[in-house]
């Protein structure tokens, strides 16, 4: 009775291991075919002009030894018919949850009617110039090998409505979501690509004063020193969103007005401790170590981490007894090695005052030039180093 048990289930096993092994070749020679480009497997007429093409895509399954390619999307994309800078990946599922490209941007391109057209699962993107459209997760039995009518047809039919609408028209589109929505991406679109137009200018002058702080701070990027105090004010606002004032201080780092960054460390620093400190690493200026000194205590080991940082560019012998404090806490790796580094950076600076080596020309032609001498901290002052046939001072 157990041989025949042993029996059956060795049995079992070289079945399952060669219906596996089965299913894997057949896998594999289906995709091959479909694949071979002396054969294109899904061709498509072009769009107005733009080469389209279909295509399923597969997400491999592991299951022991074997891949299943048991899960299929389709895409039909349309070569060449978007701007080559958009960045794009939206769709309904996602944008209701929050995520992914905002529901503006493809309303303005394609018109808010044809956006209704797209299937929650389904998905619009823009890839280098491509329109892609791919639709919803499929389980067929075997690999597909017939292109999914209905995506293709909606990637028609969006692709002819961009073209319809032309570029002027998605100019007016994102002024119309500024205008109504006051949508800070929508001015960061039309301040990249469409700042020669005499109406943009005018547009972003007119949101330096907007009620939402993150529109003030997207049109601050076409403005220079003119927009850093409205960056500034941002910053140091407290009751605006985190996301908000770490954008503006992003901005003042970035045409480095180091002066107006110290000045939210100093008033307004919280939520954006670590991006004060980064920036001021970069400023030579003995209030630095007064601003980010403080963050060392953070529990954020990021920012202490950037205030060691920092402190290693610009800070004193003062900085020290608070990166050994820091460093007693046993932090992980990465912030125990900035303040490790900090703490050496700074005792080594330290020396010029408090002792060390330095290479100094003995003037006089008694003995060799450049000899190694002893600073002499007591007295401030480098003393050449003595010969071997010069009397030792007691002290």
């Amino acid at each position: 009775m157990e041989l025949a048990i042993i029996i059956l289930s060795v049995a079992a096993v070289a079945a399952l291991t060669a219906w596996r092994v089965w299913e894997h070749q057949r896998t594999r020679r289906a995709l091959a075919a479909l694949t071979d480009e002396r054969r294109p497997a899904l061709p498509s007429p072009a769009v107005s002009g733009h080469p389209a093409f279909g295509g399923w895509h597969f997400t491999p399954e592991r299951s022991g030894s074997t891949e299943r390619y048991a899960k299929w999307h389709f895409r039909f994309t349309v070569q060449d018919v978007l701007p080559s800078w958009l960045m794009m990946d939206w769709s309904p599922d996602r944008a209701a949850e929050g995520r992914g490209t905002p529901d503006f941007l493809p309303a303005a391109l394609f018109g808010p009617a044809h956006i209704h057209l797209v299937p929650r699962r389904w998905t619009v993107m823009a890839d280098a110039g491509d329109l892609v459209v791919q639709g919803e997760e499929r389980h067929p039995l075997r690999v597909p090998s017939q292109p999914d009518p209905e995506v293709e047809a909606l990637g028609r039919r969006l692709a002819a409505a961009l073209l319809t609408r032309g570029t002027d028209t998605f100019r007016e589109a994102l002024v119309d979501e500024i205008a109504r929505h006051g949508t800070p991406e929508a001015l960061r679109l039309l301040l990249t690509h469409f700042g020669h137009h005499p109406d943009t200018r005018r547009l972003a002058q007119s949101g330096l004063t907007h009620p939402s702080a993150a529109l003030r701070v997207a049109a601050a990027q076409a403005f220079e020193d003119e927009a850093e105090a409205v960056l500034q004010a941002v910053a140091e606002d407290l009751t605006e969103p985190e996301s908000v004032r770490r954008s503006a201080v992003h901005a003042l780092a970035r045409r480095r007005a180091f002066e107006r960054v110290l000045q939210v460390g100093l008033h307004s620093r919280y939520g954006v401790e670590d991006l004060v400190a980064e920036a001021l690493a970069q400023h030579d200026d003995p209030r630095v170590e007064h601003v980010v000194l403080p963050f060392l205590e953070h529990d954020d080991h990021a920012v202490a981490a950037a205030a060691a940082e920092a402190l290693a560019r610009q800070g004193t012998s003062q900085a020290v007894p608070a990166l050994k404090a820091r460093l007693a806490r046993r932090p992980p790796a990465h912030l125990r090695t900035a303040l490790e580094v900090a703490i050496r950076l700074i005792q080594d600076r330290g020396r010029g005052a408090t002792g060390g080596l330095a290479v100094v020309p003995k003037p006089t032609p008694a003995g060799p030039e450049g000899r190694v001498s002893m600073l002499e901290p007591h007295q401030g002052h480098v003393s050449p180093l003595r010969g071997a046939d010069e009397p030792q001072r007691s002290e």
